[in-house]
């Protein structure tokens, strides 16, 4: 009985890449549905590890469908609207299939994900309260709503707040990075605001200064989603999430304007142009690469549950299906054992999870 906590990229992924090889496990999530709420902007996959997990899971030909290999453009400008890098531009040398990092949205692929799993093997509505012992072996997982269940193996890919974590293995929180952005999602950006599209380019932007940042990114469907990022105390996120988002667009608007004062026209013109649109705020955490945690037996964690990032690193979905891949690959050896070698199931599998985690986190401190 193996329970997955979490359906964001990384769980669904691992529950894929288990049914590929014939093992079914249950996932919960504490969403009330797959479109209960947005779940962010574009991702690129690494053919090293994002990549290869979706090519493991047979899904590659369904992820093409979706990508957006012209999406690999990135330019920095500063705050003045100087352009001081293109990459990937009109032009430039296309990196080939082998060595491109593609970009997908994050709904795409979780979508792609989910239906590539029988309907009953999500748990919607779930949200995780407790991990607890089993009287007679295993855990018994508490949830919100009132239900319970139990499982030999128990997962937690349920993000930097995972309960799973806190409940069963450490009380260790992530940090505030002293980073927040507030994120708007454009819609229409090419018939809407050309001149911005044109600016932004095919992908990626960065506009830079006053160690604050505009980060202006395609998504598909003609959106563009723009991440304000601004360093500050934790108490200035909070104060815009509890002060100025329920005061309305104009006064989100003036806000951003008057923490990008002096900035140049045309990059105020991307604030200017995010009045309306949905706006939300969010903290940047994350765990120090030394973060670890004691095995437990039965108990195991992947992606940002196990070690949360700042996204400025742009790793961290990839090493969330890294880990998945790596997960799958042990419960394997785990349920089957190796050719030839007898031994007891029960240690063979906490060998294989024990070994899984130092692989993760090793990878983790890497990136």
């Amino acid at each position: 009985r193996i329970s997955i906590i979490g359906a964001g990229p990384g769980g669904l992924m691992l529950a894929r890449l288990l049914r590929v090889q014939g093992i079914r496990p249950r996932v919960y999530e504490r969403d009330v549905s797959a479109t209960a709420r947005p779940q962010g902007g574009s991702l690129d996959l690494r053919p090293e590890d994002g990549l290869l997990a979706v090519k493991r899971a047979g899904l590659f030909d369904r992820f093409r469908q979706h990508a957006r290999y012209e999406g690999q453009q990135t330019r920095i400008f500063d705050k003045t609207g100087k352009l001081w890098l293109d990459v990937g531009a009109e032009g430039d040398r296309a990196p080939s299939e082998e060595q491109a990092r593609p970009e997908i949205d994050r709904q795409d692929l979780r979508n792609m994900l989910l239906e590539s799993l029988e309907p009953d093997t999500i748990r919607w509505d779930h949200t995780l309260d407790s991990v607890a012992p089993a009287p007679n072996g295993g855990y018994t997982l508490a949830f919100r709503n009132g239900r319970s269940a139990t499982a030999d193996l128990v997962i937690g890919a349920d993000g930097a707040w995972s309960k799973v974590r806190s409940t069963a293995l450490t009380k260790a929180l992530p940090t505030y990075t002293g980073v927040y952005f507030i994120d708007a999602a454009m819609p229409d950006i090419d018939v809407v605001h050309p001149s911005i599209a044109t600016l932004v380019g095919q992908g990626l932007a960065f506009f830079l200064g006053d160690r604050k940042a505009i980060i202006p990114q395609r998504n598909g469907g003609g959106v563009l989603r723009v991440y304000f990022a601004l360093k500050a105390p934790e108490e200035q996120a909070d104060a815009f999430s509890d002060d100025v988002l329920p005061r309305g667009p104009a006064a989100i608007r003036d806000a951003l304007l008057e923490n990008y004062k002096g900035w140049a026209p045309e990059v105020l013109d991307i604030v200017r142009a995010s009045e309306g649109v949905e706006i939300t705020v969010r903290k940047i955490f994350s765990f120090p690469p030394e973060h670890e945690w004691k095995s437990v037996e039965g108990v195991t964690l992947l992606g940002d549950a196990a070690h949360v990032m700042s996204p400025f690193t742009g790793v961290g979905v990839n090493l969330a299906l890294a880990d998945a891949l790596d997960l799958a690959d042990a419960i394997k050896e785990g349920v089957a054992g190796k050719a030839g070698v007898q031994d007891d199931a029960k240690a063979r599998m906490r060998k294989a999870v024990h070994e899984f985690e130092k692989r993760m986190m090793a990878r983790a401190k890497e990136n």
